[in-house]
């Protein structure tokens, strides 16, 4: 995934003198025309299909027309019962949950069976997936033990000035407003499973978030330099007590799971 982002990020990200004067940058339609993004994610994928996932997957994406969540799961793609109307090729699915507004235009994605959905990035109500993916994961495992390990893009930290605030409207706080509701939405989704799963000696929930700088907050800025701090910011993420805590549960599972294999 880094190296996509390093090799790909300036063809993804990339516009037209033309793209820039029809939207007026970004005021008058999508900051990105769907061109690179489409062409880099068929590249990558080919014709691989989600039913062809060696895991199991859950993607988030919002169906516009429906004004619904939309999630693709790889397991409902590989059941006969469900396989048509639930497998999609992977490009298409990679391609509906980076549909971010004002960055990139909804994408219509196709099922097995013809039928389409407009679909937006699954952020704008799952911006913090994790609660998603520990209720899939319980419903099909109910009596298992589950693990949580949520792994944040980078938060923002930029406080909103109360005496600007006062005095906006829906131009002021047309920006700020979706900042908010995205922090609030993941900090609360964080919340709700530390209670749930971390209680005494044991934790089943591991988060790993990292303060953004300002200056590197901007999606869509590939320099070199901003990468390479954003790399750093990543592998910051890797370190520390939690990051041991996790990897000694996880040889602990693995050590116990094949000592049960080999008494089977």
């Amino acid at each position: 995934m880094v190296r996509l982002y390093k090799t790909e990020g300036r063809r993804i990200f990339s516009r037209s003198l033309f793209h820039y004067a029809r939207a007026l940058d970004n005021l008058n339609g999508p900051r990105f025309p769907e061109c690179g993004i489409d062409e880099v994610l068929k590249r990558y994928f080919g014709d691989t299909r989600l039913k062809d996932a060696r895991t199991n997957v859950v993607v988030t994406a919002y169906a516009i027309e429906r004004r619904r969540p939309f999630f693709f799961r790889s397991w409902q793609a590989k059941a006969p019962a469900t396989r048509r109307t639930h497998d999609f090729p992977v490009w298409e699915v990679a391609r509906s949950t980076s549909a971010a507004p004002t960055f990139f235009p909804p994408f219509k994605a196709t099922a097995a069976d013809g039928k389409s959905y407009a679909l937006i990035d699954g952020g704008v109500y799952a911006n913090n997936p994790a609660l998603c993916a520990w209720v899939e994961a319980r419903d099909r495992h109910p009596r298992h033990e589950i693990i949580v390990v949520s792994l944040g893009t980078g938060n923002e930290n930029r406080p909103v000035d109360f005496h600007r605030a006062k005095r906006w409207g829906l131009a002021g706080w047309a920006r700020p407003l979706i900042d908010v509701i995205f922090d609030g939405v993941s900090d609360t989704v964080h919340v709700e499973l530390d209670e749930m799963l971390n209680g005494g000696d044991v934790r089943r929930y591991f988060r790993f978030q990292q303060d953004i700088p300002a200056v590197q907050q901007a999606l869509d800025d590939t320099s070199a330099e901003n990468l390479t701090a954003l790399r750093r910011i990543g592998e910051t993420m890797a370190q520390g007590k939690d990051f041991d805590d996790l990897c000694a549960q996880l040889r602990a599972l693995a050590t116990e799971r094949a000592a049960l294999n080999q008494v089977a």
